[in-house]
């Protein structure tokens, strides 16, 4: 029994592997040369091309595309999203659905230049509610299960804020 879950998961690996490959084809032949020589001043380039990782190719499409360029001052890109993501505000006609996608956009925006930044005392407040201990004192495995508590208390917040929501 044991024989065939190893060969089960060793198909199911190789599929994975294959699928992964076939996905980063897709997705690069998509792209002109241009767009691939702007790939290619990435340093991570030449890993996300060896290993045909179409998730990591992703992630540097939408850096290019959210202009994160490695030659931009990345202190610079990284405060513009905060400001952008900041200074949003419902407008007056628009609906709270219709300001979410607006606000889920500016985040991932944000969050692509590693911009959203958590300050300790929320941490400390999740870590006390969840946990009753300061966010420091836990060990890093309970810091990764409370990580994404936190950054949805966040962002939730910060959207009812934007929103004039109480």
């Amino acid at each position: 029994m044991l024989q065939q879950v190893v060969r089960t998961y060793s198909y199911n690996v190789e599929k994975c592997k294959t699928y992964m490959g076939e996905a980063y084809s897709i997705l690069l032949g998509q792209y002109d040369d241009v767009m691939t020589q702007q790939l290619a001043t990435y340093d991570e380039w030449p890993a996300v091309e060896d290993r045909c990782d179409p998730i990591d190719l992703l992630k540097l499409l939408q850096r290019i595309c959210y202009d994160f360029k490695q030659e931009q001052f990345p202190v610079m890109a990284e405060l513009n999203a905060l400001q952008k993501l900041f200074r949003m505000k419902q407008g007056k006609d628009e609906s709270l659905t219709d300001m979410l996608e607006i606000f889920a956009d500016l985040v991932e925006v944000a969050d692509s230049c590693v911009a959203i930044t958590i300050g300790i005392g929320v941490r400390d407040y999740v870590a006390n509610r969840e946990k009753n201990l300061k966010y420091s004192k836990c060990t890093s495995s309970v810091q990764k299960e409370l990580d994404p508590i936190i950054a949805s208390l966040a962002k939730a917040t910060l959207f009812l804020m934007l929103a004039g929501v109480p």
